[in-house]
């Protein structure tokens, strides 16, 4: 009986620091991304960073990098950004007459293959587009409701943007101590073969 309770106990104690362990890396989990995002960024940009550091020192060589990036970064936003914009806007001024004339060729079809669709479904197909603005106007203010979050993630990627450069410098800037604080984190026993990796 005193054996059965102490296997009870120690796996009641074994799924309650399991859960616990759980909970803190889900509290850490944005701090592990960013970190590991820094990281990645660094490896990226660390052969541009070391070839520039020849010449110069590694802060201006990092700045050079950054502005090179954000220059290339913003050429692309303006070239791509108002294209899309546009075709937006052209598809919104489309839109009626494209849903006028779905409607028409599905009620007084041309087609072949449009003609072989029951009369029952093509009347229910014609009804879409109006149905779809009933249930814009019905669940419009649950859509803006859901927006808030969406704004929220935005705001956390446009923080991450700036946070993933500063670290990933901070990295270029001494890499050797953070390799040695990396290796530092292992046993000893282990650091060599994690060195390697």
């Amino acid at each position: 009986m005193t054996l059965a309770l102490k296997v009870l106990a120690t796996i009641a104690l074994a799924l309650y620091l399991l859960v616990g362990l759980l909970n803190f890396f889900a509290a850490i989990r944005a701090t592990a991304l960013l970190g590991l995002g820094a990281l990645f960024f660094a490896y990226l940009i660390y052969p541009a960073v070391r070839r520039l550091n020849r010449v110069m020192p590694v802060v201006a060589s990092i700045l050079i990098v950054y502005a090179v990036i954000a220059t290339l970064g913003a050429l692309a936003g303006s070239l791509v950004i108002p294209q899309i914009g546009s075709d937006l806007q052209n598809f919104g001024r489309a839109l009626p007459h494209l849903m006028a004339q779905f409607e028409g060729e599905l009620l007084a079809p041309h087609s072949w293959l449009v003609s072989r669709i029951p009369l029952d479904d093509r009347l229910y197909l014609a009804d879409l587009p109006s149905q779809f603005g009933v249930l814009v106007q019905q669940y419009g203010a649950d859509t803006v409701q859901r927006t808030l979050p969406v704004l929220l993630s935005a705001a956390t990627v446009a923080a991450a943007l700036i946070v993933v450069p500063v670290l990933a410098g901070y990295i270029l800037i001494d890499p050797a101590n953070v390799h040695r604080q990396l290796l530092g984190l292992f046993p000893a026993r282990r650091r060599a073969k994690v060195d390697r990796i």
